[in-house]
């Protein structure tokens, strides 16, 4: 790796890591004290994604599925985060170019990752898909074990249970709706 390259390589850990700082806005929106940040949000979109896709009788490119749970909110290192209640398309299409604009410069891969999960088209995306959703309502179920915030608007926002049309997603977020109260 050249000197430039490294440098590059460097300046875009340390925006990623800035993603430890952007608060999730739906939490805070709800009254989570101390919520949990985007960083940790990709985490554990990346574990959640693991357990759909360990349910699944189809081969998945593992490696492919954490690069997208990882990237998948990386423009919001720049732009924040805009809940999905609240969020535009003009709001979206800022996340897009600040994502693009985070790994210009870097191997190819960095881009076609973010192209992927976007359009929606593979396994992989898909599973993203679910997975961001499936680790969001596990936390709230998180929270509200906790008596952190009024949680009651994800629970009745259908677009919280998006499964990808994947079974094994579905069955999880059965699972997720049969732990609700208790």
């Amino acid at each position: 790796m050249s000197a430039p390259d490294a440098r590059r390589a460097l300046a875009f850990l340390r925006e990623y890591n800035s993603l430890e700082g952007v608060l999730r806005e739906g939490w805070v929106m709800s009254g989570v004290p101390d919520p949990e940040d985007v960083a940790a949000h990709s985490a554990g979109v990346g574990v959640a994604a693991l357990l759909i896709a360990d349910r699944l009788d189809v081969p998945v490119d593992r490696g492919r599925l954490l690069a997208m749970a990882l990237l998948h909110d990386l423009g919001e290192a720049r732009t924040g985060d805009v809940p999905l209640i609240r969020k535009t398309p003009d709001d979206e299409a800022r996340e897009h170019a600040a994502a693009d604009d985070l790994v210009s410069g870097l191997p190819s891969f960095y881009r076609e990752v973010l192209d992927e999960v976007r359009a929606q088209e593979s396994l992989e995306a898909r599973i993203v898909k679910a997975a961001d959703k499936l680790q969001m309502m596990a936390k709230v179920l998180a929270y509200e074990a906790e008596g952190r915030g009024d949680l009651s608007r994800f629970w009745e926002n259908p677009r919280n249970f998006h499964d990808a049309g994947l079974p094994a997603a579905r069955a999880l977020f059965e699972a997720v709706r049969a732990a609700q109260g208790g």
